[in-house]
């Protein structure tokens, strides 16, 4: 059990990375943020290339996190299309 407080953006959550406080920040909705940080990691095992330099050996999905903490990424979450009118 983790201790949270008033400053975490998402209860529960233990945010050890600056890179991933950031990233939450700029993408609060946890589900897209983690479809698009899985969404980048993949396209960064396939050969891209990262657009950020980290210090040491960093994770994938710290490059993916810190690229989008910076604003490299823009991560667009369409709003779902309804059809009819459902009352």
């Amino acid at each position: 059990m983790s201790a949270t407080t008033k400053h975490d953006p998402i209860p529960g959550l233990v945010l050890n990375s600056p890179n991933l406080r950031d990233a939450v920040k700029k993408v609060p909705n946890l589900p897209v943020l983690i479809n698009a940080v899985s969404q980048r990691v993949r396209q960064l095992n396939s050969g891209h290339r990262a657009m950020v330099k980290l210090e040491g050996e960093p994770s994938k999905t710290e490059i993916a996190l810190a690229e989008i903490s910076r604003g490299l990424l823009e991560v667009i979450q369409e709003e779902p299309e309804v059809f009819g009118d459902f009352l």
